[in-house]
């Protein structure tokens, strides 16, 4: 997928000598090795990261009648802003949306949009 190596230098370095290949976890990885698009495990590390990063991820999940599947949506939101006294309302937040009726998917989108508009603001 188009995003992997996007996600993967988001989690690890990369290495140009190497012909761009990237270690994760103490392994070199080339491109077309990268799973994030496809395993749980390599895709929640990156959730767990972003979340640390004062994002909330939320997953919701509904029943689509006339497809007759469950269609996922992925809401990341980043808190910026003024928070009420409440702690309920943030003022100014950035809004991630991705939806998919493949949970890991519509996540692994999410990821990478996150990704992309953080690489925007650095």
């Amino acid at each position: 997928m188009k995003d992997n190596k996007l996600i993967a230098e988001f989690m690890g370095t990369v290495y140009p000598e190497l012909d761009n290949a990237i270690v994760i976890d103490n392994l070199i990885v080339k491109e077309d090795e990268l799973q994030y698009h496809n395993s749980w495990d390599w895709l929640m590390p990156v959730v767990d990261k972003i979340e640390s990063m004062k994002a909330n991820f939320n997953i919701y999940s509904h029943w689509n009648d006339e497809k007759n599947e469950t269609f996922h949506e992925v809401v990341v939101t980043i808190e910026k802003g003024i928070i009420s006294k409440d702690r309920r309302k943030v003022y100014d937040y950035d809004r991630i949306e991705k939806s998919s009726s493949d949970k890991k998917k519509a996540i692994y989108k999410a990821v990478a949009k996150f990704i992309k508009k953080l690489k925007t603001k650095t």
